[in-house]
This record gives structure tokens, sequence and C-alpha cells, in this order.
């Protein structure tokens, strides 16, 4: 699954494993493991913000009608 992130110098990274261009990173620098649950921990609470949105705008249709 593909999203864009910002790199640690505030450009967009399209795949996040692609690194940073900020100094100290290099664009095929891997991210740590901890790095990687990090992004992984993000998205998940991204995800699941949505789909409470999802789920209240889905109570409102059926409640309308």
């Amino acid at each position: 699954m593909c999203r864009t992130v910002e790199c640690g110098c505030g450009h967009p990274v399209h795949h996040a494993h692609m690194g940073c261009c900020a100094p100290g990173w290099a664009p095929w620098r891997m991210p740590t493991k901890e790095e990687a649950i990090g992004q992984l921990e993000e998205y998940l609470s991204y995800l699941q913000a949505e789909v409470k949105g999802l789920e209240a705008r889905l109570g409102e249709l059926k409640k309308g009608g």
C-alpha cells in the first residue's frame, strides 16, 4: 500500500522506505525496525480514525433513512 509522507526536511516522499533528503538521510536508506514500527503505528491510527468517521457517517445515513 502506497502513501505519501513528509520526510524530516518537509519534502513529500511517496514511499516511506525511500528515505529523506535531510542531512544524514540517503535516498536509498531503509528505515530501522523502530522507524518502520512507528510509521505503521501512525498509519494504523490514521486508518482507525477514518473507520470511526465512516461508521459515524453510516450511522447518520441509516438514521436519516
